[in-house]
């Protein structure tokens, strides 16, 4: 769920032209480890040693040019704020002589926004991805994005806005008809699953946020829409 939290945000900063840059980020941090406690997840690296790190590889690397036993300067940033953190390096427990800070390393994204969720404990998975990402567009951006339709979607969303298949559509749209909705927003690769599938909403194809956004936008005009 926070992963698809996290892709639904970019995607929609990309989508409405905000600048969104890659930056290495930790993923988790080996508790008892040289960096617990000092290192959290969800820092962003911004240099290792004052040498700027575009990518977890550079950061790899850059700990590894170290000894066992030698202090690692990480400059990251926690919670939008620049900090600078001192860890020294350990032997791997699985390769001899090779330094390491006891951390995991990941493609994370640097933005200005503060956007944060809540939604409670009774969802969870990718398969918001999409509302999720649709719901944020429409607070970054002027107007209504809905124009007050009932929209209901499901599918999983990647930081680019690729619109990814989920299980279980047709109890969704089951699920989303019984709710009031008169639109269901179908991931592309999801409407070969709809044989036999019945109902009153209309069911649109998408396959990208950018497609979700147009339609969402032309839901007026229903024979412009593209319909499983």
């Amino acid at each position: 769920m926070e992963t698809a939290q996290d892709d639904a945000v970019v995607a929609a900063l990309r989508a409405d032209n905000q600048p969104v840059t890659e930056m290495a980020v930790v993923s988790s941090v080996t508790v008892g480890g040289p960096a617990h406690k000092l290192l959290l997840p969800g820092d962003l690296v911004s240099s290792v040693d004052g040498r700027p790190t575009d990518d977890a590889a550079a950061v790899s690397r850059l700990i590894r040019a170290h000894k066992v036993d030698e202090k690692v300067t990480f400059g990251v940033i926690r919670d939008k704020v620049p900090i600078v953190v001192q860890v020294r390096t350990a032997e791997s427990p699985t390769q001899a002589d090779v330094p390491v800070v006891g951390i995991l390393l990941d493609k994370g994204y640097r933005y200005e926004p503060d956007i944060s969720f809540d939604i409670g404990q009774k969802i969870g998975g990718p398969s918001a991805g999409l509302v999720f990402a649709l719901a944020i567009y429409d607070k970054l951006t002027p107007g209504e994005l809905l124009a007050g339709h009932h929209v209901a979607g499901t599918g999983s969303i990647s930081p680019a806005g690729d619109v990814g298949s989920i299980g279980g559509v047709q109890e969704k749209i089951a699920g989303a008809e019984k709710a009031g909705a008169t639109v269901f927003l179908v991931p592309a690769e999801n409407c070969a699953d709809l044989a036999g599938a019945t109902t009153t909403m209309t069911l649109v194809k998408v396959s990208t946020l950018t497609d979700a956004i147009s339609a969402v936008g032309h839901l007026d005009t229903p024979a412009d829409l593209p319909k499983c």
